[in-house]
């Protein structure tokens, strides 16, 4: 890998550590930089000029958090490739830090691979840089031209103002103006967008021509290097008139899809100086492109003008379906968290269409709540297994479909490792009877392991999480017990107790009897029984 250097930050030590040593894994050859807080690292970066190609940061911080370590090294070295560390219910707000030029994010808990892939893709960028690099002596036309993106998204990110464009960008938008952020796959009839499948470089081609068509006058700027991670989006620049524009962009949204295109458009309200306003007006674009959440396989234009007020409506409360859902688990049944999660979209799409962001969090947070809750119920496997699957589903969630599709399975895969452990005690409590009732037998672990159809190690286990001790030292002691009572109990000879306990030599009894009770059975019967 191309990385040199390497900068981690995490207050938490043992969070911090554990990123350190991954990355030390993935990149022997680097130099990894671990620091406990925004200051501290601020002035590493200060003190090595910049001269570090990674950058990896705790959102929450005391002092000097992520966002204001990120704005500082981004403005001062934005060839810093900068990666958000979240923990799970920070998940938006690390996406939504494109401004400051972050490249890519890493959940919480880390895992190798995670990282590996991470980093593997940073330094896939850095090697396409460096390539583009090489080759902008041969392309002069095409180094204006991409002066001239790099500008405009110094724009969007904030480190560049309008008067310092060049002239030629300056007489290209003069005055008012507003931005489109599109997104656009192929429409398979499917419901969930994670099923439909991406346009082929010629779809593209026709979709951005027929765009350029009908708005020529336009700037039509490719996502990347910053903005977006992906090849599916773009920015257009527009002059005309919101209601023109999406006039436009309806006429246009009718036409692909009789080709099986579709596209979504997030238009942002008219800016009075478009070059001026460019941030707020790009945020508003991304914002409002973000109800295609309730359309995923439709298509659709959406106004910030005409919907905005959306964002801010309050989610209604969720309590009594997560109460319902949880008793639902708790009694195994299936049938009853399915029923629940039904109405709850039935309520939820009465209320009309309000904030994804704000849907996807709290849907999202009720589930994850009764996982936690159900983790004395499942095996601890299972449980670590799911957290991390609804990390990683809820991450790339991407419609209100999808959303309860990921819930409704979740759920199921709880019920049924709840049934699962329930069986489990069951066999384990049939098992402890048995051993009880036939103690006199010789009670091997591969025998009884038949008789409830489990592998003897599995067993072993559960038995050992039930009684809290070894299936060796469970015998024993029930053994012992026994002996115990037919001493007090009864007049039989310590030989034929011996025997009914499953002892075959009683040397071997006395011994082990002295061992447990700090004397000989004769005495104990003499203590336990003394007229």
């Amino acid at each position: 890998m191309l990385f040199r250097r390497i900068l981690v930050v995490d207050d938490e030590p043992i969070q911090r550590e554990v990123l350190a040593e991954i990355v030390k894994k993935i990149t022997p050859e680097a130099e990894v930089i671990a620091c406990c807080d925004g200051e501290e690292a601020w002035n590493i970066c200060q003190e090595y000029h910049g001269k570090i190609e990674l950058l990896l940061t705790d959102i929450n911080m005391p002092g000097l958090d992520g966002v204001g370590l990120i704005q500082r090294v981004s403005e001062s070295y934005p060839s810093v490739k900068l990666v958000f560390i979240s923990a799970y219910q920070e998940f938006e707000y690390a996406r939504n830090a494109i401004r400051y030029g972050v490249k890519d994010y890493l959940l919480k808990p880390f895992r190798i691979q995670t990282a590996r892939e991470l980093l593997e893709r940073v330094n896939s960028e850095l090697e396409e840089e460096q390539a583009a690099e090489q080759k902008r002596g041969k392309y002069e036309s095409f180094l204006k031209m991409e002066e001239q993106k790099r500008q405009l998204r110094e724009l969007f990110l904030e480190r560049r103002r309008a008067d310092q464009l060049d002239r030629e960008i300056r007489n290209r938008f003069p005055g008012a103006g507003n931005i489109v952020v599109f997104r656009w796959k192929l429409s398979t009839g499917n419901r969930s967008p994670r099923y439909c499948a991406r346009l082929s470089v010629r779809q593209q081609d026709e979709l951005q021509s027929r765009m350029h068509q009908e708005f020529p006058e336009a700037c039509f700027l490719p996502q990347e290097h910053g903005l977006d991670e992906t090849e599916r989006r773009m920015i257009l620049l527009q002059t005309e008139n919101v209601d023109q524009t999406i006039n436009k962009l309806q006429g246009l949204l009718a036409e692909m899809k009789k080709k099986g295109i579709v596209f979504w458009a997030g238009v942002s309200g008219q800016k009075t100086h478009l070059l001026q306003e460019i941030s707020d007006a790009f945020r508003q674009a991304e914002e409002i492109l973000a109800f295609f959440f309730y359309s995923p396989s439709d298509g659709g234009i959406y106004s910030w003008d005409t919907m905005h007020m959306m964002l801010e409506q309050p989610m209604i409360s969720v309590s009594s379906f997560e109460k319902e859902l949880k008793a639902a688990v708790r009694v195994q049944n299936e049938g009853g968290t399915g029923e629940a999660l039904k109405r709850l979209e039935k309520t939820l799409s009465r209320q009309g269409k309000l904030s994804p962001v704000r849907m996807k969090h709290c849907i999202s947070s009720m589930i994850v709540s009764i996982l936690k809750e159900a983790e004395g119920m499942i095996s601890q496997q299972e449980y670590d297994s799911l957290l991390n699957e609804a990390y990683e589903a809820y991450g790339t969630c991407d419609s209100l479909i999808q959303l309860f599709d990921i819930s409704e399975e979740i759920l199921d895969k709880i019920s049924v490792g709840t049934k699962n452990r329930s069986e489990e005690f069951d066999a384990v409590e049939q098992c402890i009877s048995y051993i009880r009732e036939h103690i006199q037998e010789d009670l091997s672990l591969q025998s009884l392991a038949e008789l409830v159809h489990f592998h003897p190690t599995y067993l072993s286990a559960r038995i050992k999480e039930k009684v809290g001790m070894s299936y060796s030292s469970f015998i024993l002691s029930i053994r012992m017990e026994q002996a115990g009572h037919m001493l007090r109990e009864t007049d039989w000879k310590v030989l034929k107790i011996a025997q009914k306990c499953g002892f075959k030599d009683s040397s071997y009894f006395n011994r082990i009897f002295r061992r447990e009770f700090g004397m000989s059975p004769e005495q104990y019967r003499k203590v336990h029984r003394p007229c």
